[in-house]
């Protein structure tokens, strides 16, 4: 379906192939599987739902390739209602995956093949950006770093330009992540990936300050079962539900989808934290990537629940 969205998300589809473990291996270490599946993810893909399935209009900007894969992702897309209209199909391109390891304590490894990433940067920036003449109420451009550094600044440049705020979720880290984060206005980033962006490790408060002394005006940091950490005018700290993890995948997409849809709905940085931390807590209580990504309706009825 064809819309104006109010968020539009820059990023992979993957099928991922998850394998079962009790411990995940070390270095050098064969480990054998108790148990694998196969689903659907990529964190454009996620995000890009996470934020549909919290109530708002969504578009998504990425890439397939004409396999099987790629046209079980555009079923899945058009059932869920999200506009597929810059999702390219590349011929004789296979679409992405993901090989997920996790162990019994919802921990994981992850690793990607990127397949139909590599996006035709000029001609689709600009039918990107003619196609902005006819939408109306952009809110937010997100990326993260599955795709190229170069097509997410042409894509950001031109968001600020419509004066469009843009959303980064550095994961995977890029090589040169400097011109990104000068082009960020809310950057969304674990504790892992903030120490590797500053080539330090500090305290959550240090970590999040110093990043939005870069550029960004806001920075929201996850701390998985500890909550997140909010650094705009001040600094925040909202704490997570506790709950039984079994696997941890989509948590940080699913936080960055239901962050930016309740903005876009008006809600405060800290009520759009408290929305989106919910929703991480609820996907995290099952096994998988896109179909663990909860719906508006059990977000709602977990917040109004006693803690």
């Amino acid at each position: 379906m064809v819309y104006s969205p109010k968020i539009i998300v820059v990023g992979g589809v993957n099928v991922d192939t998850t394998f079962e473990v009790r411990v995940l291996p070390a270095e050098g270490q064969s480990v054998s599987a108790t148990g694998s599946y196969t689903s659907i993810g990529g964190k454009g893909l996620n995000q890009a739902l996470a934020a549909r399935r919290a109530g708002v209009p969504v578009a998504i900007i990425g890439a397939t390739g004409d396999d099987d894969g790629g046209q079980m992702i555009r079923n899945f897309l058009a059932a869920e209602d999200i506009n597929t209209e810059f999702l390219l199909q590349i011929d004789g391109a296979s679409t992405g995956r993901a090989f997920i390891v996790l162990d019994q304590n919802a921990r994981n490894l992850i690793v990607g093949q990127s397949g139909a990433r590599i996006l035709p940067e000029a001609p689709l920036i600009q039918d990107i950006t003619n196609a902005w003449e006819g939408w109306r109420g952009v809110d937010f451009v997100a990326a993260n770093g599955e795709t190229t550094s170069s097509f997410v600044r042409e894509i950001f440049d031109a968001a600020r330009n419509k004066e469009i705020l843009t959303a980064w979720n550095p994961s995977p880290m890029p090589t040169d992540p400097a011109p990104l984060l000068r082009r960020t206005d809310i950057l969304v980033l674990n504790q892992t990936e903030a120490s590797e962006l500053l080539g330090v490790d500090r305290s959550p408060e240090t970590l999040a300050s110093e990043l939005r002394a870069i550029g960004p005006r806001e920075v929201v940091l996850t701390l998985g079962e500890e909550g997140c950490m909010l650094v705009n005018d001040e600094i925040v700290h909202v704490p997570a539900r506790a709950v039984q993890a079994r696997d941890p995948t989509a948590a940080g997409d699913t936080f960055l989808g239901y962050f930016l849809s309740s903005r876009s709905r008006g809600c405060t940085f800290r009520e759009a934290a408290e929305i989106a931390s919910t929703a991480a807590s609820l996907c995290v209580q099952e096994k998988g990537a896109a179909a663990t990504i909860p719906r508006r309706e059990s977000v709602l009825e977990t917040l109004t629940a006693p803690l």
